[in-house]
């Protein structure tokens, strides 16, 4: 009787644990499917020349001392 009643309490805490990393191994499955999926695209994104934003190169001025 008491190994039914300790294998009841055993099996009911670790089925949550069970149930919640089997949820997080799925989660983590399908993301790094994503991944793989969008590195492998054929086409690549064009760069939007829209912006609004351009890149200059500057030359750093010295600071002069009174």
């Amino acid at each position: 009787m008491a190994n039914k009643r300790r294998n009841r309490i055993i099996t009911l805490l670790f089925l949550p644990i069970a149930i919640i990393l089997f949820i997080l191994g799925w989660i983590m499955l399908t993301v790094g499917l994503r991944d793989e999926q969008e590195k492998q695209s054929p086409h690549a994104k064009a760069a939007s020349q829209d912006d609004g934003i351009t890149v200059i190169p500057m030359i750093p001025e010295e600071i002069e001392n009174n």
